[in-house]
């Protein structure tokens, strides 16, 4: 902790609330935004490590290959922080949590006094173990300026070859925009297909077919081993012993939450920082959201449950009662130029689930639902932007579609769109959060 701390910024107001929020991501900055809707008058401070304000992570990719730069990606405008007298400190990092005298300390010397501390730090990428991976030419992408590199390297060494490690939302991003910049592009994929945790083989062979067309290669249960090359990388070596012509190599292997201020602080961690259904850590006054917080054994690592997990924490810390509970993993979002909806389950547990799909080779298209007991809890839909959002609204709700199934089966999904009716057992499943 820093021995010369110029001033203690207190923070304090009539109402005694100060809320200090370590990390600037949708997490952090979500929690900023429904604190501010249920206290207006308490202070606010977000400490955001890098320069920028939220931006769009999902879309850093576009710095690879765009001409814009940060227009666009950025969620909000300054004005918006400052319409609700929210303070942030871009470039600033969280250098140590005082919980005794529950203040966080900053690496430019200063102190901030907190009533409550949200933890949204989120997370860092995974870096494998391969020889040579700190070798100029490696790279992983989590931030904007991770993508800003890649593209000046690029554009420095004249690369012409790119070899992305990973087969994730991420990794196709990361390939798709080096194609994009016009280099030639391999995925390795060390799982049997694509997306593992979205797509089931069906639908991972429709996004693989997608991407070859479009010039990415991809290579199935294929895992790099080492890098090579004199002073920056030439050849990627595989496990299989396969070597492979490198420019520019990129893992994009998952993620490491950033878990070190809170450990030392002495907070209950594993992968994440534990937290319980209130998004509370162990320490009364300091919650946790987004892909620092380990619920349940679990870290999400995904924009929606960062979103309600900030929510959460967000109304417990002003003295609220919001629970927060597993709930079916949604992804909606445009991979590679293709549009791609999964939530909850996609594959059958029984022989009495119901399973319907349809499949498109030539327009790339899939859609796909699984209905246990009657009602609808998981779906895949590639290629069908306009729809998804309402077939992720009736797994959410767990329609009851059980005197639907012959029309679904016909290719009439219609049904899903029509209201709800509201029974008692979508009643009881229902946790609404306090206002």
């Amino acid at each position: 902790m820093p021995r010369d701390i110029r001033r203690v910024i207190t923070g304090h107001n009539d109402n005694g609330k100060s809320v200090v929020i370590i990390g600037n991501g949708i997490a952090g900055i979500t929690t900023a935004d429904h604190i501010r809707r249920r206290h207006p008058d308490c202070k606010i401070h977000v400490i955001g490590r890098e320069r920028y304000h939220l931006y769009n992570r999902m879309a850093i990719t576009r710095l690879i290959y765009g001409r814009s730069a940060m227009r666009g990606l950025t969620l909000m405008p300054e004005s918006w922080y400052d319409d609700r007298e929210i303070n942030c400190w871009l470039n600033t990092r969280a250098v140590g949590i005082d919980r005794k005298q529950r203040c966080v300390h900053l690496g430019v010397g200063e102190a901030l006094e907190y009533d409550r501390l949200i933890l949204a730090m989120g997370s860092t990428s995974f870096v494998p173990t391969i020889h040579g991976i700190d070798m100029p030419g490696a790279f992983v992408v989590r931030e904007a300026e991770d993508a800003m590199h890649i593209r000046e390297f690029v554009q420095e060494h004249g690369c012409r070859q790119a070899v992305v490690a990973g087969g994730g939302l991420l990794g196709l991003e990361a390939a798709f925009g080096m194609h994009q910049l016009g280099l030639d592009v391999a995925v390795l994929e060390r799982g049997e297909w694509l997306l593992r945790r979205q797509l089931d083989a069906t639908g991972a062979g429709i996004l693989q077919n997608y991407l070859e067309g479009l010039g990415i290669g991809i290579d199935l249960k294929a895992e790099a081993s080492a890098l090579r090359g004199d002073k920056r990388v030439h050849e990627v070596r595989l496990k299989s012993n396969q070597q492979m012509r490198c420019d520019v190599f990129l893992a994009c292997a998952g993620i490491t939450p950033n878990i070190g201020l809170a450990k030392d602080a002495g907070l209950a961690s594993n992968r994440g920082v534990v937290v319980d259904d209130h998004m509370r850590t162990a320490d009364y006054s300091i919650f946790a959201a987004g892909d620092i917080a380990e619920f349940e054994g679990r870290v999400s690592g995904l924009w929606p449950s960062a979103v309600e997990q900030a929510e959460v924490a967000a109304i417990n810390a002003l003295g609220g009662d919001a629970r927060h509970g597993i709930t079916a993993q949604e992804t909606m979002l445009k991979v590679a130029g293709i549009h791609l909806t999964s939530i909850g389950r996609f594959e059958p547990r029984s022989r009495d689930e119901v399973v319907i799909a349809k499949l498109n080779d030539v327009k790339h298209t899939y859609r796909k639902i699984v209905i246990a007991d009657g009602r609808i809890v998981g779906a895949i839909m590639i290629g069908h932007p306009m729809s998804a959002p309402v077939v992720v609204s009736a797994v959410k709700q767990k329609r009851d579609v059980s005197g639907d199934i012959d029309a679904l089966k016909a290719g009439d999904w219609s049904c899903l769109a029509r209201p709800a009716t509201r029974g008692k057992r979508q009643a009881e499943q229902k946790v609404p959060l306090p206002a």
